[in-house]
């Protein structure tokens, strides 16, 4: 429940009472609520009494012991995630639902309130320590509560060693400690104010280089509601091609190091998974049928054998098989051709006389595509001479293509 709510309690329960002579759409549209919130006031007054409409204004600390039994209890219930949250103290289903998916990926822990503040106490510290400091703070974007984490410091200390950097016009000599005793002439050289120098000098390069180049690989990646997965995909490439730190990266895009790890380590959607079954389905079926299937002969033949666990229309089967440049290896129909009259016809010599009286009187011959092998793929010619006397072949000739020399061919062994 929200910490500053619109409704005091008391108004809550009066528009709860009010249900008890009007439904649940008429009070939500004449109190501006929505439907679910009624539902939700209801479920918290029937099993939390009273004090389930009082809105909260802190955290509940929860153990792990409690998350683990909570989670594990719910999935032995038959109860909806809303009403088992309510009925065990919770105001909420997302925090049932936060946990069960830690849970799930074993990340369930106790809850840690945010440290706003440090509160470590100081250490001692060697001028080389704060040299060091300084300059990983440098790369972290000035992040004072990340330096007292990593060096265990305090936050005065991290931010009193920066102020003195910065106002000595960026000298490392600056970090020195000088309390109670003078600076010995021969412990800093030019040599060493230099190298000191350098090194900071050289952070603060690395840092703008790393700024410029993210924005290089960032720039003209505006698809709508893609901009935080082309952030994540820059900084992927980056961390790859230059070694650089994820941290830095992600304070250069804005986002946190816990979105980009939680997108780096994803599951692939529901979506993915059956649009890789379906690509493998399409790839099993075109190789089956020697690539002859298309966008419409695939969707039926894929609906006909049952091969996916669910439902692909003509429209996802075609979109898929386009994206992987998936076609049908078959010649398309030429509606463009233009028909040309024959030139000249041959005489028609038997006059559909096809009775003969005597034997080499008319001699005819044809061609017949026959096709053979598996699935009747291949094709061969058969060209065959006739004596229409006795309607029997006197020669045939088998040749993979109908050409004029392969019925010629009929003929010469006809005559031997």
């Amino acid at each position: 429940m929200g910490r500053n709510s619109k409704y005091s309690t008391e108004e809550k329960l009066s528009i709860l009472n009010e249900l008890s002579h009007s439904s649940v759409k008429e009070v939500a549209r004449k109190y501006s609520v929505n439907d679910s919130t009624i539902s939700h006031w209801q479920l918290l007054y029937k099993y939390q009494g009273i004090d389930g409409l009082r809105s909260t204004h802190h955290n509940c600390s929860y153990s792990k012991e409690f998350k683990l039994a909570l989670v594990q209890q719910y999935q032995e219930s038959t109860d909806s995630l809303e009403v088992f949250a309510i009925k065990h103290g919770l105001k909420s289903k997302r925090q049932l639902s936060n946990w069960i998916i830690q849970y799930n990926e074993s990340k369930l822990k106790a809850y840690t309130s945010r440290k706003r503040d440090s509160i470590m106490l100081g250490r001692k510290t060697t001028f080389e320590e704060r040299l060091s400091i300084i300059e990983e703070l440098i790369k972290h974007d000035i992040n004072y509560n990340w330096a007292v984490g990593k060096y265990h410091v305090s936050y005065q200390q991290v931010y009193g060693w920066y102020q003195k950097y910065r106002k000595s016009g960026n000298d490392p000599q600056s970090l020195r400690d000088r309390r109670g005793k003078a600076k010995p002439k021969e412990a800093w050289t030019e040599v060493d104010r230099l190298k000191a120098e350098n090194r900071l000098l050289k952070t603060q390069l690395l840092r703008k280089e790393m700024e410029d180049t993210y924005s290089k690989k960032s720039n003209g990646n505006t698809q709508s509601g893609g901009e935080r997965f082309f952030k994540q995909q820059a900084i992927k490439k980056l961390s790859q091609e230059h070694d650089w730190p994820i941290s830095v990266l992600c304070q250069i895009a804005g986002i946190t190091r816990d979105a980009y790890y939680n997108w780096l380590h994803r599951k692939p959607s529901n979506y993915k998974v059956e649009q890789s079954e379906l690509l493998e389905a399409i790839l099993e079926l075109e190789e089956k049928h020697k690539w002859t299937l298309g966008y419409l002969a695939m969707t039926t033949q894929l609906a006909f054998e049952n091969k996916l666990s669910f439902k692909a229309g003509l429209k996802r089967v075609t979109n898929c098989m386009r994206n992987h440049g998936i076609r049908a290896n078959i010649r398309k129909k030429r509606h463009n051709r233009v028909k040309r009259y024959e030139e000249y016809i041959n005489d028609n010599l038997l006059n559909e006389q096809f009775d003969r009286q005597s034997k080499n009187e008319v001699w005819v011959t044809d061609t017949t595509e026959v096709l053979y092998g598996i699935d009747q793929v291949k094709k061969a010619h058969v060209h065959v001479a006739l004596d229409l006397y006795g309607r029997y072949a006197l020669s045939y000739n088998i040749s993979p293509t109908e050409t004029a020399v392969s019925a010629i061919e009929v003929f010469k062994r006809a005559f031997k």
